[in-house]
């Protein structure tokens, strides 16, 4: 069930129907966050969540538009905090912004970040906050930009001084780790990833908590042996925890994965680890969003399930699909003017 929109000031959904059902478009029902009035931010691209100290989340987006057409943003990538607790109230996002009032991007000297390069997870450890973001994104005429050159690389945020710093590389082309989920578990960071766009399995990479920045004594998953994990210390050695084969093809390393995107989180109150990500790109009834979870972060995991799919799902207004389009289009157009 859809609680709320979380960026622009109106729920566009609602204007849609208003626009369906002949009514005159009016705000209806506002966001909580209200992202163009207080920041100018009128979309987001891909984005994600990590918990901080104090009981703060932070946010990260993807490529973001401004609402003033004046304001070109270059594909920014923007930071929020919010200390909100309870859906039911609203998600109240707080942007961090420059000395200007415009958002603060995540913009690491040395790091292209152009379009599709994004901050794609994050986390809190030792006191500091950390990004993995992909970049090497590669414009393709005709076709926008392309991923199949991207590598990942550690961003270091420093709060007070509202600046990114560079730090290592955590997947290098065509690596297995260039869209990530991190969560630290004990004395370790766990970072499961996948590889090239829309075309990888998911693996998992072990690092010291302590040695986070460097990397040092990182190791990676190679395969459970009798109900236990084995590690490499190289990511060339790295296997699978999850495999993107909905239609039961041949085995890894000859399967045709798609995993686009991944979430992972441990849960306290049900003692199990948590993770979905978009996949099953090898037939139109198989692709969606998949969930599946484990006692262990190696596994074994779960049969993943299909917990979404957007024509069984009926993504596209929910049997309004025409009407809905014309509406979002009609929209489009009174926000142009």
């Amino acid at each position: 069930m859809k609680i709320e929109q979380i960026n622009g000031d109106c729920d566009l959904q609602a204007q849609a129907m208003q626009i369906v059902a002949g009514q005159t478009v009016t705000c209806g029902v506002p966001t909580t966050s209200q992202t163009i009035t207080r920041y100018n931010i009128a979309g987001n691209g891909q984005g994600g969540s990590f918990e901080a100290d104090k009981g703060r989340m932070i946010f990260f987006f993807g490529d973001t538009i401004s609402n003033d057409h004046s304001v070109n943003f270059d594909a920014g990538d923007p930071i929020a905090q919010s200390t909100s607790t309870d859906p039911e109230q609203g998600l109240l996002l707080n942007f961090y912004t420059t000395s200007s009032g415009l958002p603060l991007f995540v913009d690491p000297p040395g790091i292209d970040m152009a379009g599709d390069d994004i901050p794609n997870s994050g986390i809190y450890v030792n006191g500091q906050i950390y990004f993995i973001v992909n970049t090497g994104s590669q414009s393709a005429i005709g076709e926008g930009p392309s991923q199949a050159s991207d590598f990942s690389v550690l961003v270091q945020f420093d709060e007070a001084a509202q600046a990114f710093a560079g730090g290592r590389t955590i997947s290098p082309t065509g690596g297995h780790f260039i869209g990530t989920a991190m969560y630290q578990y004990g004395s370790n960071v766990f970072i499961f990833g996948a590889g090239p766009y829309r075309a990888s399995d998911i693996y998992m990479q072990m690092v010291p908590a302590s040695t986070f920045a460097s990397g040092a004594g990182t190791q990676y998953f190679a395969g459970l042996v009798n109900g236990q994990p084995t590690w490499t210390n190289s990511e060339a050695g790295v296997v699978p925890v999850v495999q993107d084969n909905p239609l039961n093809g041949p085995a890894w390393p000859n399967d045709s994965p798609t995993v686009g995107n991944l979430s992972v989180v441990y849960s306290t109150v049900l003692n199990l680890w948590l993770m979905t990500y978009d996949g099953g790109r090898q037939s139109n009834s198989t692709r969606g969003s998949y969930f599946t979870y484990a006692t262990e972060p190696w596994g074994p995991w779960t049969t993943p399930q299909l917990m979404f799919q957007e024509f069984r799902d009926k993504d596209y207004g929910r049997g309004y699909a025409s009407g809905f389009g014309r509406a979002l289009s009609a929209i489009h157009d009174i926000s142009q003017t």
